[in-house]
This record gives structure tokens, C-alpha cells and sequence, in this order.
């Protein structure tokens, strides 16, 4: 492994096992390494780290953090960024020889049940990472080869885990341009769920093209996931569902709040868009849910989506 202070000045390697969420979040020290060293950084990702998630949690990298799909999925993003040369999924053994363990957070002794993602990465290696400041770029890419984005008042992103379900998103009603980014199950599971008349289900083929949605909403909503990561990352106006057992999700910087109750989300969201909405929305029955769907449910709609050919399920 490769340490800080004494990096070779010919390349920069960086390594990472995943999840998706924690990639997102490891980029702002990526970037800062980078511009110290005044190298564009190498970005390994493993492809044989098993995940170790609760029979009640779905995770859709088939057993491993990071899947083929999942890699397809978030390497447009990492590719774009500038900071970054090169996007590289491979096997432990394949790894080069001298690398920054961008996993070590993990075995330093940090409470990662509480606190940010991205403060673990900083707490971890010592470094003054700017994590108040944007570190997701999307100026430089040419639109041109871009499909055209609906400019939604408000774009959601809500998985399955980390659920509050005392959250009513019925205020969403009040807005004509609203989208939902995730898996089909979870954008039906939530628009029966809050009864939303004309809410969309926008796919998405990457994290690229769900970092230019998130950038062309008016706002973000999100949970615990991967595309509050994102949010986070591009300093957009943005609030998150807060999982209050396991609080590690804070935005720092910009127009941004965190919230556990209905009252605080519609709030920041008139705040927002400076109108009162027609009523006032109260709290749904429930409490806090690592997992809001039966996993056998789960399991045996991906195997029948699976076996018909379609692979979109396995995608975020």
C-alpha cells in the first residue's frame, strides 16, 4: 500500500472496494491528493469484495459490493471527472503494487455508524479535504453528446434501505415537474405509497446521466443513497431523509438540510420555492426500517426480470 507522504511521482493509485455511496464519497480526498501531487489519480475498484448486508437489506450487487453492473453504472461519473485518468475493475491480485487504500477508513477505529461519509475519509488520512466545497464537475463535459434532461422542480431519490417511513412525500402533488430516479420497484413502492398522481420514473443508464438529472432539477431529494452522494458531491439545493439509528449522511455547503419529519421536508421545500403549499401534510404511521421490502419478494422478481432478459433491475 501506498502512503501519503510518499507517493511516486510517476503515477497515483487509488483503491476502493465499494459501495457505491462510499466511491461518490472518497472523491473529494481523491481530488485533493490529486491536485497536491499535480497527478491525475488511477481509480481501482475491486471486483471479488463480498458484501455482508442483513437478510432484511436488498443490495444490488448480486453478493459483491461492486458488481460488473454496478461498475458499468459509476464509472462514466468517476471517467468524467478530471482529476481522474483512468477507471480500472480488477482482482485483489491484480491490484499495482503501490496504492492509496481508499478502504482504510474502515480499520482505523471510527465510529461509522455516526458523523459523514466524506468527514471519514478526512478523519482517516489527515488531510484538510474541502468537503464544504463542489467536487462533482460537470461543466467541462459537452452537453452535445448529452440526451435531453426535463429540468424537474424536483428530482427524488429513495432506496429501499435506510426508510423512514413516517415521511409523507403527498406535498410532492403540488408540483407539476417531479421525477424519481431508481430501481422500477422502488418508484412504485413510493408513488402508491404517498399516492402520487404524476410523478415520473426517469432510468437511467449511469451515475453520469444521473448527476446531469440531479444538476438540472431546481432540487434534490434523496435518502441515505447513492444519489445524495452525488448531490452532495455537485452542492446542488438538496435535503435528506435522515436514518436516525445510523446518522451518517450530513450535508455540508450550500442550500441543504437534513430532516426526520414531514413538517421539516415541506418546510425547507416552500422555503425553497418561496409558496405556501394548500395544506399541510402530516406524518404517515411507521418508524425508521433498514428495509421497506420482503427480500424473498425481491429475490424472486429478479430471478423472473432476470430470466426474461431484463437487466435494467440489476441497475441503480
Amino acid at each position: 500500500m501506498k502512503s501519503i507522504t510518499n507517493i511516486n511521482a510517476l503515477e497515483l493509485n487509488f483503491k476502493h472496494s465499494g459501495r457505491l455511496g462510499d466511491i461518490v464519497y472518497a472523491l473529494p480526498l481523491v481530488k485533493q491528493i490529486a491536485q497536491l501531487q499535480g497527478l491525475s489519480a488511477n481509480f481501482y475498484i475491486l471486483n471479488d469484495h463480498q458484501i455482508d448486508v442483513k437478510k432484511s437489506a436488498y443490495h444490488p450487487g448480486m453478493g459483491l459490493k461492486v458488481s460488473q453492473s454496478l461498475f458499468d453504472y459509476i464509472a462514466p461519473l468517476l471517467k468524467s471527472q478530471a482529476y481522474i485518468q483512468s477507471v480500472i475493475y480488477c482482482a485483489t491480485q491484480q491490484l499495482p503494487k503501490e496504492f492509496i487504500d481508499l478502504d482504510s477508513f474502515n480499520f482505523m477505529g471510527l465510529n461509522l455508524r455516526a458523523s459523514g461519509n466524506q468527514v471519514w475519509y478526512r478523519k482517516a488520512f489527515g488531510i484538510p479535504v474541502p468537503i464544504e466545497k463542489q467536487w462533482i464537475e460537470l461543466d467541462h463535459i459537452d452537453v452535445d453528446d448529452s440526451p435531453p434532461y426535463i429540468a424537474h422542480d424536483i428530482l427524488v431519490n429513495k432506496s429501499t434501505r435506510f426508510y423512514n417511513e413516517k415521511i409523507n412525500y403527498g406535498f410532492l402533488n403540488e408540483f407539476e415537474h417531479v421525477g424519481f430516479v431508481g430501481l422500477e420497484i422502488e418508484f412504485e413502492d413510493f408513488k402508491k405509497r404517498h399516492q402520487l398522481s404524476h410523478i415520473e420514473h426517469v432510468p437511467t443508464k449511469s451515475a453520469l446521466e444521473f448527476a446531469k438529472l440531479i444538476n438540472s432539477a431546481r432540487m434534490f431529494l434523496g435518502n441515505q443513497s447513492l444519489g445524495f452522494a452525488i448531490a452532495e458531491g455537485l452542492k446542488v439545493a438538496r435535503a435528506v431523509e435522515v436514518y436516525e439509528p445510523v446518522p451518517v449522511v450530513i450535508p455540508i455547503g450550500g442550500h441543504c438540510i437534513e430532516y426526520v419529519n414531514t413538517h421539516q421536508a415541506q418546510a425547507f421545500v416552500e422555503q425553497f420555492f418561496q409558496r405556501s403549499l394548500n395544506k399541510t401534510f402530516q406524518d404517515h404511521p411507521g418508524s425508521f426500517v433498514e428495509s421497506i421490502l420482503n427480500p424473498k419478494k425481491i429475490k424472486l422478481k429478479r430471478r423472473i426480470l432476470n430470466a426474461l432478459g431484463f437487466k435494467r433491475y440489476q441497475s441503480l
